[in-house]
C-alpha cells in the first residue's frame, strides 16, 4: 500500500488548464499503480502533452489535485517533480549532436561537484544507464 493508504503511485484528480482562448484540459483524471504500463492515446491537440507537463511540473494546472504515493503535491518545476521521480521522456529528442552521448544523456541534469559538473562522475553515470540497457557506445 502506498502513504495514506492509495493503492496509486500518481493519481491525478480533475485537472483543468487553460491556455488564453483554449480550455486544453477540461477536469482530466488519470491513476497509475506501480508496476502498470500505460499509454496516452489521442489527436494532435487532445491534451496530452499538456496533461503531462502539468504532472512533471512545466505547467501548473487551474485547478484540479495531485498525489504521489497518496500525498499531495504541487510541482513548481520539472527538478521539482524528478525529486519524486517523476520524469517526462519526450517523444522527439533534442539531441546536441556536438555532444557526447554521456553529455547528451545528463543535459539539463548535469552531475556537479561545487559549480563545476563533474565529468568523470557523467562518464560513470552514463556508462551505468548503457551497460543497464545492454546498449554498447563510446
Amino acid at each position: 500500500m502506498q502513504k495514506n493508504n492509495s493503492p496509486y503511485i500518481v493519481e491525478m484528480k480533475n485537472i483543468t488548464k487553460t491556455f488564453p482562448g483554449t480550455k486544453a484540459l477540461d477536469k482530466v483524471s488519470l491513476r497509475l499503480r506501480k508496476g502498470e504500463i500505460h499509454a496516452l492515446v489521442g489527436e494532435n491537440g487532445a491534451g496530452k502533452s499538456t496533461l503531462m507537463n502539468v504532472l512533471t511540473g512545466q505547467f501548473f494546472c487551474d485547478s484540479g489535485d495531485l498525489y504521489v504515493e497518496g500525498e499531495p503535491v504541487r510541482f513548481s518545476s520539472p527538478k521539482e517533480a524528478m525529486k519524486k521521480s517523476i520524469i517526462l521522456v519526450p517523444q522527439e529528442l533534442n539531441l546536441v549532436m556536438e555532444a557526447s552521448v554521456a553529455e547528451n544523456i545528463f543535459l539539463g541534469n548535469e552531475k556537479v561537484s561545487g559549480i563545476w559538473i563533474d565529468w568523470k562522475k557523467v562518464q560513470k553515470e552514463a556508462k551505468k544507464l548503457l551497460e543497464l540497457l545492454s546498449v554498447e557506445i563510446d
